[in-house]
């Protein structure tokens, strides 16, 4: 449990009573066990491939059925984390269905870029591991979209700086589906 060198048997957990033995920890310890976490714990990773490979089955509709599919897309098309990550760079008039994912140790943006005039879709995952400084390793996610993007538009995009286009289309509103 994050750095938590005693913890109580596991049947007395609360969430109250790990935020506070968490909170004990050292910052140099609690970063250490959660890069331990990151590299040694199978069971809540993927790798940036086949987190790719899922969002390209996600878009595909090789997942769910294709309504599920069409809310779950427009819910990640409404994020607002992550500003600063794969939308940071792109044209604001980009359709970004994305997830994030933070910790102590790592930056995350995976998503589905619609690219412009019907020119598909791009499946990106970005994992950013044990880096320091997070404004950094969000421009690194940031950089690897926007190049992403102009390799299979053609489009060169503005560099960091200068203006983005005004105009900023909007998808339509999550809608509450009904059970079929």
């Amino acid at each position: 449990m994050d750095g938590v060198t005693d913890p109580p048997p596991q049947a007395q957990w609360t969430l109250e009573l790990q935020r506070r033995l968490i909170a004990e920890v050292p910052q140099a310890a609690l970063r250490d066990a959660r890069a331990r976490y990151t590299r040694e714990d199978p069971r809540d990773t993927a790798t940036a491939e086949e987190m790719a490979r899922f969002l390209a089955r996600l878009q595909l509709a090789d997942l769910l059925p294709q309504h599920f599919t069409d809310f779950l897309l427009d819910l990640m098309a409404h994020v607002k984390t992550g500003p600063g990550r794969l939308k940071a760079l792109l044209p604001r008039d980009t359709v970004v269905a994305h997830k994030t994912g933070t910790t102590v140790v790592v930056t995350n943006d995976v998503g589905i870029i619609t690219l412009p005039e019907n020119g598909g879709h791009l499946a990106l995952a970005v994992f950013v591991t044990n880096g320091r400084r997070v404004p950094e390793m969000q421009r690194t996610i940031a950089q690897l979209a926007g190049t992403a993007f102009e390799f299979f538009t053609g489009q060169p995009l503005p560099r960091p700086g200068t203006a983005k286009p005004a105009v900023k289309k909007r998808a339509a509103p999550a809608r509450r589906l009904k059970k079929p």
